[in-house]
């Protein structure tokens, strides 16, 4: 599986920001946006990047026998704009917490932690997140490291975000979170260790046995079986067993063989003093009398009412019977098609058929009531047809003939129109000058009766108004 800070670094001379930062920049500016979101996350606050997704918390109820404990999980949510593009799925999704805040990534935070501008480590981050999509379109196994957080892989289209231990316990503090993650390592949300696989692509073998060497046994002699050890193996088989997602092979505990090998020159060492341990879980009974068992038996009824629900053979169950419904559904669909398009057939022949036979009908019909045999007759005593020139002459009469009427009908319109319109202005004329002569001889009235009037008052002397 492929870095991807690795990839950013040897693919960065094709980007602008990141050829000008090199391979310890990238990873600072990382290391640096990690902090900020596990900052934020211990506020109890949820982190959006912007292109990739969000990580915010998941509040899950555990049942323990007659009581039950509310653990608030930290979650990663992939964006979903890049879920749909790419095809991508995530291994049972967590429904977020709703109540908790979510802030978007600050950029100038981050670069305030860095020596580097806001617009570098804004660049660094999106040219890094760009070459994430290109690396899973391209159908490539990557993984993101989150330093202090976990790691993020995208692996066969599918997304996993894989906590480190310290995260979970700086996250929780109890305990109890730790031990819910390590009973659902399948989950998108699951845990990962200081000395994961992911984090140390070079470790070669997990699967060794499971007492510690030293260099001191290659002195003991050959077929010589270690009884000292095998409590210490015992208890190192049972947190190899807890560990169930480390080591997937259980190893032999009842008897250790040690033989030198001529070909290694180094004794061999095992990768489980590396591996940080984890904390047995505290047993269910210790304030009970247990008589010598592991077990009480209330605890035992307990343990027995307490039967762990695993559903992902009812959800593969849920799909099988989802994919058959859709072929099924699929099916049946191409026989409603294929039968549709076999009736359209079927009535096309029908149609075909039946203006085929009409046409023989026809046909028939024609040979019976319509014989072979020509019905016209030629006479020879007919009459000659007249001359053409005949009718055209008389023809081009009738049209002279039209013509001229037509023509002389337009002039005596014309003179009757200009008659009548001459008629009339003459008619207007008098009658404008009777109107004139009337207004005059009533003005010419008007004016004696004034005089009239004067004459009158000019006549009488001044005092002959009073009585």
């Amino acid at each position: 599986m492929t870095d991807l800070l690795r990839l950013a670094t040897m693919e960065r001379c094709n980007l602008s920001t990141l050829s000008q930062l090199s391979v310890n920049d990238i990873a600072h500016v990382w290391a640096e946006v990690s902090a900020y979101i596990e900052s934020q996350m211990a506020l109890q606050k949820g982190v959006h990047v912007a292109g990739l997704g969000t990580f915010t918390f998941s509040q899950v109820k555990l049942d323990f026998g007659n009581k039950s404990s509310m653990i608030q999980r930290p979650i990663f949510m992939l964006c979903g704009k890049l879920q749909h593009t790419l095809g991508l799925k995530q291994a049972r999704p967590l429904a977020a917490a709703t109540h908790l805040p979510v802030v978007p990534l600050n950029f100038t935070a981050v670069s305030n932690a860095t020596p580097f501008s806001r617009n570098r480590v804004e660049g660094c981050v999106r040219e890094t997140l760009l070459l994430l999509v290109r690396t899973v379109a391209s159908q490539q196994n990557v993984l993101l490291l989150f330093p202090g957080i976990g790691v993020l892989s995208f692996k066969n289209n599918k997304v996993q975000m894989k906590f480190s231990k310290d995260f979970i316990n700086a996250m929780d503090g109890t305990g109890s979170l730790l031990l819910a993650f390590k009973q659902r390592p399948g989950s998108s949300a699951s845990l990962t260790s200081a000395g994961s696989r992911l984090q140390r692509p070079q470790t070669v073998n997990f699967t060794t046995l499971p007492t510690v060497h030293s260099p001191e046994l290659q002195s003991r002699p050959e077929n010589r079986n270690v009884q000292p050890d095998q409590p210490h193996a015992a208890g190192i088989s049972q947190q190899t067993e807890q560990k169930s997602h480390w080591t997937p092979q259980a190893a032999n505990t009842n008897e250790v063989n040690l033989k030198p090998h001529e070909d290694r020159q180094k004794p061999l060492t095992s990768p489980m003093e590396t591996l940080p341990k984890m904390a047995e879980p505290p047993v269910g009974c210790s304030g009970h009398t247990r008589a010598g068992q592991e077990l009480c038996y209330l605890c035992m009824q307990r343990a027995n009412r307490n039967v762990p629900v695993y559903l992902r053979e009812q959800e593969e169950a849920e799909e099988r019977v989802l994919e058959k419904v859709l072929l099924l559904r699929a099916l049946n669909k191409d026989s409603l098609f294929y039968e549709k398009e076999q009736a359209k057939l079927a009535e096309q022949r029908e149609h075909a058929r039946e203006v085929a036979s009409f046409n023989l009908c026809m046909s028939a019909k024609k040979d019976t009531h319509y014989p072979r045999c020509p019905t016209s007759f030629i006479f020879p005593s007919r009459p000659l047809t007249p001359a053409p020139r005949i009718n055209q002459r008389w023809y081009k009469s009738e049209l002279q003939t039209q013509i001229v009427r037509k023509q002389q009908k337009e002039a005596q319109e014309k003179q009757d129109r200009e008659r009548s319109e001459c008629i009339e202005q003459t008619q207007l004329l008098q009658e404008l000058a009777s109107f004139r002569a009337q207004q005059l001889k009533q003005k010419r009235e008007m004016t004696a009766n004034y005089k009239k009037a004067l004459d009158s008052q000019e006549r009488k002397p001044p005092g002959t108004d009073q009585c």
